[in-house]
């Protein structure tokens, strides 16, 4: 059995025993990209469910994740692994946070920064930041499950 467990930080276990929170911060594993660092996934707790149930782990968990990435990383994952026995475990992330597609690649954006949004989407950013309808952003969160499970 397969347990896929996807999720931001927490599902990561960002900075559990390691500082680094992707790989690819951490010179020995680069080239592995923002996957969670080897050193903390193996003490997350997807890793401690998976010797419990005696499944593989699978992770698509990534630090600082919107929920559209987690969905849409799951749909994709599941679509690329139709068979065989499986167990999916979510863990949602924090509801202001969004996923921006750019020229081909997803960013993930929330009102913590701009570290890695690219410089023609930084004045995005701010009017994002600034006009953002939080209250309605926050009821799409409370929403989440039943669009997940509708699809």
């Amino acid at each position: 059995m397969i347990l896929y467990v996807n999720g931001d930080s927490h599902a990561a276990a960002a900075e559990a025993t390691n500082l680094h929170a992707f790989a690819e911060d951490d010179g020995d594993f680069f080239y592995m990209g923002r996957v969670p660092h080897p050193a903390n996934l193996s003490v997350s707790w997807g890793m401690l469910m998976s010797l419990a149930i005696k499944a593989t782990l699978v992770s698509g968990a990534e630090s600082a994740s919107s929920n559209a990435r987690i969905m849409r990383t799951t749909r994709e994952w599941l679509a690329n692994n139709p068979k065989g026995e499986k167990l999916v475990v979510i863990q949602w992330s924090t509801w202001e946070r969004e996923e921006w597609l750019h020229n081909g690649v997803y960013y993930q954006v929330n009102a913590s920064g701009i570290d890695h949004v690219p410089e023609e989407l930084q004045q995005r950013y701010k009017e994002f930041v600034v006009s953002v309808d939080w209250k309605q952003k926050l009821s799409k969160h409370i929403k989440i499950f039943g669009i997940f499970i509708a699809s």
